[in-house]
């Protein structure tokens, strides 16, 4: 059992654009401000399956229930968890993800990222973090990977450093993440936007490169697919189309992103997404002008 102040009950498991610090800052500041915690959540599949009124598909969860959650058919996305400090910053977030419902997650599907050694979790090349990270690093030789409880010494240790003087009962921790109300996969009046996508890599590259490869490599639906709504009505969409991938760098669809941060490193993102998704990405357009 972990002893929780009330302000940090609740930690979100974030897959997309919100492992990105400067995209969590623009939602609430207290987002940029805390140590986050990569992590594998079994039982999620990253896909391309949430439509916005921006005229873009976003990234969403499909949950994948089985009583065992290790076992080796399910799916597996890599994220990070979040620490929710403050009493708005939950809400923000639901305002944030209009269109996504939060559901429960339990600490049983959360497990460390394979690829990543102790001293990452806690030393982030992103300039933002390490101001937060640092204030973990001094427990992080505490944490053992062999350990069955390393989640909740983390949780424990994360609520150590923040402490405030006021204290209120036993908690058990909360663990959320976002889903899609209604899956839509990528079409050429929603395509992914390349704004999005950068932003994406921008926050998994602050963690490890073989982060952002998990995403490009784990995530279904960069050809489109099935679009299917939650009461099982489904179109056929499977042949992809030339415009289901628009490069906004010039003329930016996603709202939260850094255009000029997107373009800087357009040559080093655009070799890396060459590199898994040649075919999708020789059919990817420049966003044509309204």
């Amino acid at each position: 059992m972990v002893i929780l102040n009330a302000a940090i009950q609740h930690f979100v498991f974030v897959y997309g654009s919100l492992l990105c610090q400067q995209s969590r800052a623009v939602t609430a500041s207290s987002l940029s401000e805390t140590p986050v915690l990569p992590v594998l959540c079994t039982g999620l599949q990253r896909v391309w399956a949430k439509r916005s009124k921006r005229g873009m598909t976003s990234l969403g969860v499909r949950v994948v229930e089985d009583s065992d959650t290790t076992s080796s058919k399910l799916p597996s996305c890599v994220g990070a968890v979040v620490p929710i400090w403050g009493s708005d910053a939950l809400s923000k977030l639901d305002e944030r993800e209009q269109g996504y419902e939060r559901v429960p997650l339990t600490l049983e599907q959360i497990r460390m990222v394979p690829y990543l050694d102790k001293a990452q979790y806690y030393t982030f090349n992103d300039e933002n973090s390490k101001s937060a990270s640092n204030k973990m690093k001094s427990n992080v030789n505490e944490i053992s990977s062999a350990d069955e409880d390393w989640l909740d010494q983390w949780l424990a240790q994360t609520t150590r450093s923040q402490q405030t003087s006021m204290y209120e009962a036993t908690l058990k921790p909360r663990v959320w993440t976002y889903r899609p109300l209604r899956e839509q996969w990528p079409d050429d009046n929603f395509p992914i936007a390349q704004t999005y996508v950068d932003t994406i890599l921008r926050g998994c590259l602050s963690y490890a490169p073989e982060m952002a490869h998990d995403f490009i490599t784990s995530t279904e639906g960069w050809d489109g697919g099935e679009s299917s709504d939650m009461d099982g009505v489904s179109t056929d969409t499977t042949t992809a189309t030339a415009a289901h991938w628009y490069n906004d760098r010039h003329d930016p669809i996603y709202p939260r992103g850094d255009p000029e941060w997107s373009r800087r490193h357009a040559t080093s993102l655009d070799d890396l997404l060459q590199q898994h998704l040649p075919e999708q990405m020789n059919r990817r357009v420049v966003r044509p002008k309204e």
